[in-house]
């Protein structure tokens, strides 16, 4: 299992995915390299893949529109890998 504990910002959440997630060098650090990573990631694992976000209430309270597009990103990638599996926890 993998746990990646989000920031009060987008920009501390999607550096959190980056240092927990051990990220290459070229992560741009916005919600398309996000999404490339994590389908790089789900492409590639062997057998299931567990992601936990954990600690999302402050983003969603401060920045609803950002958790809105991580929510649908996160969304989007475990529906297109079906061993790639997403808890969002809401703390």
């Amino acid at each position: 299992m993998h746990v990646v504990h989000a920031g009060p910002t987008k920009e501390a959440t999607l550096a959190a995915f980056a240092q927990a997630l051990d990220f290459p060098a070229w992560f741009g650090g916005n919600l398309d390299a996000l999404a490339d990573c994590l389908g790089h990631l789900a492409r590639t694992a062997e057998g299931e893949w567990e992601l936990v976000v954990d600690h999302v209430a402050e983003l969603a309270r401060d920045d609803p529109f950002a958790f809105a597009g991580l929510s649908g990103l996160l969304g989007e990638v475990a529906s297109a890998h079906p061993r790639f599996h997403v808890t969002v926890v809401d703390r």
